[in-house]
C-alpha cells in the first residue's frame, strides 16, 4: 500500500476515528524501532563469541589452559629450534617437511635440515632450519 493509499483511506473517516488511526500508527511505529533496536543488540552480542565453561574455569582459577582444556604449548626458539608440549602424534616426517597433529588442528613446520631431537609421549623437539609454521584444521 502506499502512503497515498492510506491518506485517502484516512481522510474518508471522520476527525475522531482519523486520530485514533493516527495514534495506532504512530505506537505501531515506536514498536518497530524497539524491535529493531532488540535485534541490533542481538546481532552485537553474536559477534563477540562467549566463552566455554572450561576457559572461564581456567580465567577464574588461573590454571594453565594447555592443561584443563588439552591444548598444546609451543615454544619456538628463534628459527632453530621449536617445543611443542602436549601433541597427539607425527602425520609426516622429512627433513623439510614435518606435520604434527596437536589434537585442536595439525600444525605443518617447513624449513631445511628438520629432525627431531627429542620425543617422549608429551613433547617433541624440533631443531633445523625452521622456515614457516603453518595450523591447518
Amino acid at each position: 500500500m502506499t502512503l497515498d493509499h492510506e491518506r485517502r483511506i484516512l481522510m474518508s473517516f471522520s476527525k475522531k476515528k482519523n486520530r485514533k488511526s493516527t495514534k495506532k500508527r504512530r505506537n505501531n511505529h515506536k514498536y518497530k524501532d524497539e524491535d529493531q533496536q532488540h535485534l541490533k543488540s542481538k546481532e552485537d552480542t553474536k559477534e563477540k563469541p562467549e566463552k566455554k565453561i572450561g576457559e572461564k574455569i581456567t580465567d577464574i582459577l588461573e590454571l594453565p589452559k594447555e592443561v584443563v582444556l588439552n591444548m598444546s604449548k609451543m615454544t619456538i626458539i628463534g628459527n632453530q629450534e621449536l617445543i611443542i608440549e602436549n601433541y597427539k602424534g607425527i602425520v609426516e616426517y622429512g627433513t623439510t617437511l614435518i606435520r604434527i597433529n596437536t589434537g585442536n588442528h595439525l600444525l605443518k613446520i617447513s624449513g631445511k635440515k628438520l629432525c627431531i631431537n627429542e620425543i617422549t609421549s608429551e613433547d617433541i623437539k624440533i631443531t633445523g632450519q625452521i622456515g614457516s609454521l603453518e595450523f591447518q584444521n
